[in-house]
């Protein structure tokens, strides 16, 4: 399934993200992974959140995180991105230092810069905080289809108030009242 999870801001929608990916211990109730309960575990999964960390190391360091990836490969997810005229533009192409946590870059870079590091790292499921929150809409539209392109097989919950991140889901649930609900 690809998942939106909506609604207004304090509601729980980052909670639900860090109690599923394991980084908050549930305290009360129950979890079920595929019908089996499960109590304070780790799953396997990509977790893109809105607060990017980089390190003070070199872009492709920071993307491929000790990986093996072509640069042919990473130079196409940068044209997907909408980066490759500021790819173009740095003196030091792949091996650009970033600075600490990515002083160098506009959010919006660091913020796509994220993704495709997500996307690199090549799980099956993928967990999305505002995702284009620090995007404009021409660079929303080209994350939506990288992520469609890339993650076409992949199942996803991306929580997002913006309707192009939507559209990519084939279930949606609302939060209100501090309770989740599945919209039909």
């Amino acid at each position: 399934d690809k998942i939106s999870v909506m609604g207004e801001s304090g509601q729980g929608k980052t909670t639900i993200l860090n109690i599923l990916s394991g980084t908050y211990s549930l305290k009360d109730g129950n979890m079920y992974f595929d019908n089996k309960p499960v109590k304070n575990t780790r799953p396997d999964v990509v977790y893109i959140s809105q607060d990017v960390e980089l390190f003070d190391m070199s872009i492709r360091d920071n993307l491929t995180l000790g990986q093996n990836i072509s640069e042919k490969k990473l130079v196409e997810m940068f044209e997907d991105a909408g980066l490759s005229e500021w790819y173009d533009s740095l003196e030091n192409g792949l091996d650009e230092v970033v600075g600490e946590k990515g002083v160098k870059l506009s959010a919006g870079q660091r913020q796509r810069l994220n993704i495709i590091r997500g996307i690199l790292i090549n799980k099956d499921v993928y967990f999305f905080d505002e995702p284009t929150s620090a995007l404009d809409t021409e660079s929303e539209e080209k994350i939506v289809n990288m992520i469609d392109k890339y993650l076409k097989d992949k199942t996803y919950i991306v929580v997002t108030h913006r309707e192009s991140i939507k559209r990519l889901c084939n279930r949606h649930y609302i939060f209100e009242e501090h309770t989740m609900k599945e919209i039909k």
